[in-house]
């Protein structure tokens, strides 16, 4: 069984190389939001993952490499999103 963070490291290896850079950018902004934000962003990629998996499903196998990439890039981020919500929690109420 994989942990989180070997999922987390598996999706980073699945983005094109010329996208690294900036999810390390993103990365690092994530310490920056705000708890609201940081929902916000749950809630939009959540939806931006639907319409994927929707857009797969009606193109018949057409676009999946561009597809490939975007949901390597929405699951990258959602790992990110999701590091830094649990960093948070650890350190308890005060930290939110």
């Amino acid at each position: 069984m994989q942990t989180r963070e070997s999922r987390n490291i598996i999706t980073t290896l699945d983005l094109p190389a010329h996208l690294v850079e900036g999810m390390a950018a993103q990365s690092a902004q994530m310490q920056s939001l705000t708890f609201a934000q940081l929902v916000a962003m749950v809630a939009r990629i959540d939806r931006s993952r639907a319409n994927a998996a929707h857009t797969r499903a009606a193109t018949a196998g057409h676009m999946t490499q561009a597809l490939d990439q975007i949901e390597a890039q929405l699951s990258c981020m959602w790992a990110m999103v999701e590091a830094e919500l649990e960093r948070r929690t650890q350190g308890g109420p005060k930290t939110l």
